[in-house]
């Protein structure tokens, strides 16, 4: 009778670990997804960085890139058949194939993010955080602290508005 009494007690502390260990963590998740956006930044990955915002937010950085392409082409007189995915694709494979020398002449900061605190709505599908942002070159150091608001869209954390004032 002891055993089955041990063995059920360990048996509600696992189910009660796993189920806590499971669950969803919004300030780990939205430390990886400022970490993930800033790599993507870093790394001229336009796909990553669009990826990390809000989608209906995506499609209308990804709407303003098609707008702006198409009247260069009618100023120009040209059809430049361009679109956003295109764009960012050229993008980065012009920073991929380009002398080491001249990026690091382009002297394009890095960026970091660092979660200051973090405030999540009860339902958990809102959050806004205060963050530093800081971009640093080899010359040049700049830091803002600002807010960022954040939605979970089917469990997934996006960018959802920024607010950094100088």
């Amino acid at each position: 009778m002891n055993k089955r009494r041990i063995a059920a007690a360990l048996a509600c502390v696992l189910m009660a670990f796993s189920l806590t260990a499971c669950g969803s963590n919004p300030e780990r998740e939205i430390d990886e997804l400022n970490r993930r956006f800033c790599r993507s930044y870093n790394n001229l990955d336009m796909d990553g960085v669009i990826d990390c915002l809000e989608p209906s937010l995506a499609d209308t950085v990804n709407a303003v890139l098609d707008l702006s392409m198409g009247l260069l082409g009618a100023a120009a007189d040209i059809d430049l058949d361009l679109d956003a995915e295109t764009m960012y694709a050229l993008a980065e494979v012009c920073f991929d194939i380009m002398p080491e020398e001249q990026r690091d002449a382009m002297q394009i900061p890095e960026l970091d993010l660092e979660l200051e605190s973090l405030e999540v709505s009860d339902d958990g599908t809102r959050a806004s955080g205060v963050v530093t942002l800081t971009l640093e070159n080899d010359s040049a150091s700049q830091s803002a602290t600002g807010e960022i608001s954040y939605v979970n869209i089917d469990g997934d954390w996006y960018f959802a508005n920024a607010n950094f004032q100088s």
